[in-house]
């Protein structure tokens, strides 16, 4: 079904068309040694499974009666478990109905998206740039 399949998860295969038909399917790695071969019958739905693989490139033979199909697959080293999880867009805003007891003296908003920081560091540095004119530190 897929070009690039993920580690450890199983090989999947569609058989439309030929829906309860016996089919073999030999897996091969780089050097021609198979690596798996089976002959399966293909379920109503079409689509079947062998087991999951090690990483690496993999060639296969499927054979039904007379017709024959080759290709070729690679199974990756990466493994999709250390991506982050997705957010909830949700969870990241806070509304009304996220208020509780524990919330209401809680700021929500960030120091950095405000401007009197900004504002209280300027004024600072004026007030020193002033004193040491007045001072004659130049």
């Amino acid at each position: 079904v897929e070009s690039v399949l993920p580690r450890g998860e199983p090989t999947r295969w569609q058989g439309w068309g030929y829906e309860g038909d016996s089919v073999r399917v030999t897996v091969s790695d780089p050097a021609g040694l198979a690596v798996t071969d089976s002959v399966l019958v293909v379920p109503s739905s079409g689509t079947f499974e062998t087991g999951p693989l090690a990483p690496g490139r993999y060639g296969f033979e499927s054979a039904l009666e007379a017709d024959t199909v080759f290709g070729e697959f690679v199974v990756e080293s990466f493994s999709g478990d250390m991506l982050r999880r997705p957010v909830d867009p949700a969870l990241l805003t806070v509304g009304p109905a996220a208020e509780g007891p524990d919330t209401a003296n809680r700021r929500t908003r960030p120091l950095r998206t405000s401007s009197w920081p900004y504002l209280l560091v300027l004024g600072l540095l004026c007030g020193e740039w002033t004193l040491r004119r007045r001072a004659g530190l130049r």
